[in-house]
């Protein structure tokens, strides 16, 4: 259950309940529901003011925005990485990469504990997050996708559920 993960990393300190910033869920599939998940990484709201000629709030402008994305019983998470330019990154990073999943590149043919994929652009990003959902769905889940439209009373037995939970540094 996300929110016992949530709760475990503020109790050990590892996030502060001032950190939290904003969630979202829904369908992975549904470009309006992952769509609100890429609105809320690009709100520059959570950073502070670019603009500030205060030399902490410039420093800071370049913190991390990070994202634990619950999905298909696993978390993960992607960071929006915001250069001193202007430019914007996301990493999208994965614990418990499947490895059949990567191997599908064709451009990989051993195991990692761990991934990292960087995405230059939201619709990167986007791309990737729709890959990574269609690598995780089973034969069973995707039967079960084709079979049956989406319906928010029925999320918890659908394999398309994600939530999404932003977190950021503040002073």
């Amino acid at each position: 259950i996300p929110s016992d993960v949530q709760n475990y990393f503020i109790e050990k300190e590892i996030l502060k309940q001032e950190q939290f910033v904003d969630a979202c869920g829904g369908n992975i599939l549904d470009p309006e529901q992952r769509g609100e998940l890429l609105r809320m990484l690009q709100n520059d709201n959570y950073l502070p003011d670019q603009k500030s000629t205060n030399c902490y709030a410039a420093k800071t402008y370049h913190k991390k925005i990070g994202v634990a994305l619950f999905f298909h019983e696993h978390v993960i998470c992607i960071l929006k990485l915001v250069f001193p330019d202007g430019k914007v990154w996301y990493d999208l990073l994965d614990s418990l990469p499947r490895t059949n999943a990567l191997k599908e590149k064709a451009f990989l043919n051993i195991s990692y504990n761990s991934t990292r994929t960087r995405c230059k652009s939201i619709e990167a990003l986007d791309a990737t997050i729709r890959w990574y959902a269609c690598s995780k769905f089973t034969e069973s889940d995707k039967s079960y996708v084709d079979a049956n439209k989406w319906d928010d009373l029925l999320c918890d037995f659908d394999p398309r559920v994600f939530q999404a939970f932003v977190w950021t540094e503040r002073k």
